[in-house]
């Protein structure tokens, strides 16, 4: 059985990676408690995972505003 220091030292690309996780980049946000409890009621509402609506509401974002700029 590997040791937790083990795994921690060890280079990145041999620890496990789930595969939601693949090729992506974290991006970190600390969030009021109401605020992380109403994005978990969305996304069991919409049955996607946090991560998911956190993600397509940063698309969304990002689209709305590359399509206001002018060309």
């Amino acid at each position: 059985m590997a040791k937790l220091s083990d795994i921690l030292n060890a280079p990145t690309s041999s620890r496990a990676v789930p595969v939601s996780r693949q090729g992506k980049k974290h991006v970190g946000v600390y969030v009021d408690p109401d605020v992380a409890q109403q994005l978990r009621i969305i996304a069991a509402t919409d049955d996607i995972s946090v991560q998911q609506l956190i993600e397509r509401t940063l698309i969304q974002l990002i689209e709305s505003r590359n399509s206001r700029r002018p060309d």
